[in-house]
């Protein structure tokens, strides 16, 4: 489960403030089954983090076959490695995104705005890559670690103005 500590709260649906004033800090704290908690803070959260903590929640919670032909619930290890790559690439102004389960167990963070498709994908053995495309500009981005995520970084910017 992803949580916002409640002690940190301003109220119910707002992101966790540690130091209240210019910087905020948000922190989600992730703890499922059979695994040690796992606490991410994001320096630079943007506003809708908290709205999407939900949403990772909605997604963790689905049970096999959620699609009825055989689907796999989300892989522990494809959750965790997605929010490192979201606390690596995230900042205040990034658009919110969307997210997709993947069948096999995989999470999917994707933002087509502003001629971008810009997509994030962490598979259930915890390997990720990212790849951003503008086909206006003929532009193609292509990371497959989580380091190389800092590739995608300019279109990530691009899509913020």
């Amino acid at each position: 489960m992803l949580t916002v500590p409640q002690d940190r709260q301003e109220a119910p649906g707002a992101a966790a403030l540690t130091n209240p004033g210019e910087h905020r800090v948000v922190e989600l704290v992730v703890d499922l089954p059979g695994r040690p908690r796992f606490d991410v803070t994001f320096s630079q959260p943007p506003v809708w983090l908290n709205h999407v903590s939900h949403r990772l929640n909605e997604l963790a919670s689905m049970t096999g076959s959620w699609d009825g032909r055989g689907a796999q619930s989300l892989a522990t290890d494809a959750l965790l490695m997605l929010l490192h790559a979201l606390q690596r690439t995230l900042n205040s102004s990034t658009p919110e995104p969307q997210f997709v389960l993947s069948p096999d167990g995989g999470l999917q963070v994707e933002w087509h705005q502003g001629g971008w498709d810009i997509e994030i994908e962490a598979r259930p053995n915890g390997d990720i890559e990212g790849m951003g495309r503008h086909a206006e500009r003929r532009i193609s981005l292509w990371a497959d670690s989580l380091l190389g995520l800092d590739q995608l970084t300019p279109a990530l910017r691009d899509i913020e103005s």
